[in-house]
């Protein structure tokens, strides 16, 4: 998997979060304000408090908006994971008083 960490611009100010899939062949994302992570199987990309994780086959991105944060891949997906941006690092360090 490649290492992207592909910043897209001033997508903070955008709190709107949408998620299309068609058809199981290609899904559009609004609200994107970064790429940790995209091959052809597996994409991870973030929003502003969480994470989607997209697992498939061939994927490709169609378009990309860097002002919008929209971004369109085409491909089979297979499942789509939601966590929390910091989720795991809460788990590990996090202790509570």
């Amino acid at each position: 998997m490649k290492e992207n960490n592909q910043s897209i611009k001033e997508m903070g100010q955008n709190p709107h979060k949408e998620l299309c899939i068609r058809n199981r062949k290609a899904i559009n994302i609004d609200g994107v304000t970064n790429i940790e992570a995209f091959d052809k199987d597996y994409v991870i990309l973030e929003l502003n408090e969480e994470k989607i994780t997209l697992e498939g086959e061939n994927f490709k991105v169609k378009s990309l908006s860097q002002e919008n944060g929209k971004i369109e891949i085409e491909g089979k997906v297979n499942a789509i994971y939601y966590s929390e941006k910091n989720s795991l690092k809460q788990s590990i360090f996090r202790r509570k008083r």
